[in-house]
């Protein structure tokens, strides 16, 4: 078995926090949405919630809540009432442990 090293762009590369990464990846606007929301899936968020919150316009929240889905720095749940009919309700809360991985180095193997 190879042994691991860390890649060349990532010795390169100075480390970033998770703050800085998400800044980069995601914006001012996308880190703001990023600390408002909560660790815990029970406690849930919905869009309106946090723009309620946050002071920032709906659907700019919703474009740096997609954002940090694809970056799975958020997760998005979907709440349904006992009725087809019945409204759907997405809560969305944040992914601890991708924000735990974006603190780890670069490793790739040979």
């Amino acid at each position: 078995m190879s042994p691991k090293r860390v890649s060349l762009r990532a010795a390169q590369t100075p480390r970033l926090t998770p703050r800085q990464w998400i800044l980069e990846h995601c914006g001012e606007e996308g880190l703001r949405v990023f600390t408002a929301l909560p660790q815990s899936v029970r406690e849930g968020k919905t869009d309106g919630d946090l723009a309620n919150e946050l002071g920032m316009k709906i659907n700019i929240v919703r474009r740096e809540l997609y954002r940090l889905q694809d970056h799975h720095l958020a997760r998005v749940f979907e709440h349904r009432g006992d009725d087809p009919y019945a409204t759907i309700t997405y809560t969305y809360s944040a992914n601890p442990i991708e924000t735990l991985q974006l603190a780890k180095p670069d490793v790739e193997s040979e």
